[in-house]
């Protein structure tokens, strides 16, 4: 399942709504890997907010990792989560996003065009295995839900049963 779970999910905690429909197209080019070295995946919401996702491996430069267009501003997101390489090092607690990753906001201000830079907050993936600790003595507690990650699964399968028909299917439990 690998980056696209998380971008999938990224996107429903960002868009409110059902998903009425999910377009994808996958392509392997033969290394010997279990994930598709590119997937493309279009979620229309029903709110008509349309997320384009994409993750490959066989681009040279990849794409920003958000680019959120709207009519009163666009986001450009560079680079990915420092946390990753960090954690390899031993040293989680001091991934910090690098000035050059952070985003980019370009919006009209007093009537002329501007860009702000937004510093980004450090991630902390330890909550995550935290959470799941207090949850075994307290199941409320929960912070990822099993209904969350079914909810993910169920538009994965989608994308799976699109990539293979070439056409755009409903997710199983959107409304």
């Amino acid at each position: 399942m690998d980056l696209g779970t998380h971008l999938i999910d990224q996107a429903l905690q960002l868009i409110p709504g059902p998903v009425e429909r999910v377009y994808a197209r996958f392509f392997a080019r033969g290394w010997d890997t279990d994930v598709e070295d590119h997937a493309l995946c279009l979620l229309s919401f029903a709110n008509g907010v349309e997320v384009q996702i994409t993750t490959s491996s066989l681009a040279r430069r990849p794409k920003p990792r958000w680019y959120v267009m709207g009519t009163k501003g666009t986001l450009i997101k560079e680079g990915v989560d420092p946390q990753e390489r960090a954690m390899v090092a031993g040293q989680i607690d001091t991934a910090r996003e690098e000035p050059p990753h952070y985003p980019r906001l370009w919006i009209e201000s007093a009537g002329r065009p501007a860009e702000m830079i937004l510093e980004t907050l450090p991630g902390r993936w330890r909550s995550f295995y935290e959470n799941i600790a207090e949850a075994i003595a307290d199941p409320a507690r929960l912070a990822v839900t099993p209904e969350s990650v079914r909810r993910v699964m169920a538009l994965i399968e989608a994308a799976r049963a699109s990539a293979a028909s070439g056409q755009a299917v409903r997710p199983e439990g959107e409304a």
